[in-house]
Parts: C-alpha cells; sequence; structure tokens
C-alpha cells in the first residue's frame, strides 16, 4: 500500500467524521406546557404555589392573588421543571386593584427565572410609590455573596398586559404587550446565562414592603428544548453529547488506521 493510499484512507474518515459532524447542528424538538387558569382551574400538580396559598382564589376570569397588609411576600405559581436551552414563557395577566404602594420597589405582577447560582432575571409590571406606572426590565448576578441588581423601567398604564421572557443561547429577550393586542413589542435585550434554569415563577409582587395588591393570571405558556422533571435525564444533555462521543472515537480510528498502515508500508519497504 503507497502512502498515497494511506492519506487517501485517512483523509475518507476525516470526511466522514465531518458527515456524523453535522448532526451536531441540528434544531432539537421543544417541550410545552400550557396552563389555563379560566374557569375556577389551576392544576398544582402542574402549576404549584409560591408564597401563601390563602392569598390565592380561582375564580371564572383566571387565578387571582390578592395581597393585603401585614402581609410582604410575593404569592404566586411556580414551574417545578428545570427549563434546559432556548426557552420562551408567556403570561396572560391584569392588574386588579394595585393602590399606591407606602414603600418599596413597585407592586403588580411579574415573572422570575433563577439559575439557582449566580443569575436570575424578572420582567415585572408594576405601580411605583410615587404612582408612576412601568413595565421593568431586571436582572442580576451574584459575585461573592454580594447581588448587583439592574433595572430598567419603561412607561406602560395598561393594565391588562402580556409578558414574555424567552431566552435563545445566553441572550435574554424581554416583550410585552397590552392584552388583546397580537404583536409583542421588545422593551429589553441582554446577555444572560445559558445554564439550566429551575425556578420560573410567576406572582403578585409587594415589592418587599406591606402593600396591598391584587391581580389576576389568565395563562402561562413555557416553551423549551426540554422541560426536565425531577428524576429525569436530560434527553438534550445527551443528544449534544452524541455527536461529540461520534467524533473522539471517528478521530481515534483514523489515528490508529494512520499508524497501521504507515507500519505497514514500512515493513513492505524493508522486506
Amino acid at each position: 500500500m503507497t502512502n498515497g493510499m494511506v492519506l487517501r484512507t485517512c483523509v475518507y474518515f476525516l470526511q466522514l467524521a465531518g458527515f456524523v459532524g453535522t448532526f451536531g447542528t441540528q434544531v432539537f424538538g421543544a417541550d410545552t406546557v400550557s396552563e389555563s387558569f379560566l374557569h375556577k382551574h389551576h392544576n398544582q400538580a402542574i402549576m404549584g404555589v409560591v408564597g401563601a396559598s390563602k392569598f390565592i382564589e380561582p375564580t371564572d376570569e383566571g387565578l387571582q392573588i390578592r395581597i393585603k397588609p401585614p402581609g410582604v411576600d410575593n404569592t404566586g405559581i411556580r414551574y417545578v421543571p428545570q427549563l434546559i436551552g432556548d426557552f420562551t414563557i408567556t403570561v396572560k395577566a391584569s392588574l386588579v386593584n394595585v393602590p399606591k404602594p407606602s414603600s418599596g420597589y413597585g407592586t403588580g405582577i411579574a415573572i422570575l427565572i433563577e439559575d439557582g447560582l449566580s443569575s436570575g432575571a424578572s420582567l415585572q409590571r408594576v405601580v411605583f410609590p410615587d404612582s408612576r406606572q412601568y413595565l421593568v426590565s431586571h436582572h442580576y448576578t451574584v459575585d461573592a455573596g454580594k447581588y448587583d441588581h439592574q433595572a430598567k423601567p419603561r412607561k406602560f398604564e395598561q393594565t391588562d398586559v402580556i409578558l414574555q421572557m424567552e431566552r435563545k443561547g445566553a441572550l435574554l429577550i424581554y416583550r410585552a404587550a397590552e392584552k388583546g393586542r397580537s404583536e409583542l413589542q421588545e422593551i429589553d435585550r441582554l446577555k444572560f446565562t445559558d445554564r439550566p434554569i429551575p425556578v420560573t415563577q410567576v406572582y403578585a409582587q409587594t415589592g418587599g414592603a406591606a402593600n396591598e395588591v391584587c391581580v389576576r393570571l389568565e395563562s402561562v405558556e413555557i416553551t423549551a428544548e426540554e422541560l426536565l422533571r425531577p428524576g429525569q435525564w436530560s434527553k438534550t444533555a445527551d443528544l449534544r453529547r452524541g455527536p461529540m462521543l461520534v467524533l473522539v472515537l471517528l478521530g481515534t480510528g483514523v489515528l490508529l488506521t494512520g499508524i497501521i498502515l504507515l507500519r505497514r508500508r514500512r515493513s513492505e519497504t524493508t522486506s
């Protein structure tokens, strides 16, 4: 066997490895959960409770959350499975009765996501203590136990809203619209973690003070590359590791084949 044949054999295996490697860029299937709270519906097996359940009341118009002083804790719903990869969270909600808060960082409705390590973000429709009404895109990072919060308010006075947070890779996009309008408007985007998200909550926000707030959730929809439930293996991670493992094995095969053929060639030359 000539050196040219050895080279062509190695090239063949490299081409084969490249072919298999193209599957690493495939678009993975998405998982979706969609929950409507109309007609007194609230399946806690899908959307559990965060905060005090006594403040939550299923109604025909949706899940009503009414917090009164001296209550200061946010109350709402939480989604237990982790969000893996790209995802979109869409919430339809209304501010039913949100008086001017006496203090705090704003009362109203919020979506919260956290990676449980060093990053978190929220999208809020709130009323400030000075009576101004805003959409707030918020995120934070944690470094050596210190929290760095960043928030951007945008004037928004509609009480019936659609809130949406979308992650693409390590990019987080905030969108919102008045409920009833089909087109969501982007209000912010920023660099965010691409790690799994184990904390997903939608709640009535008190602003960290004893303020009265009453909101109503109509629906929540979550779509992700994978919604990883407790005790399950991540199929997305396995799919992404698979092509890499194939490439490693094929690369090893190319190297061994080249070595064997070169040794055989040398043996034929010396004999």
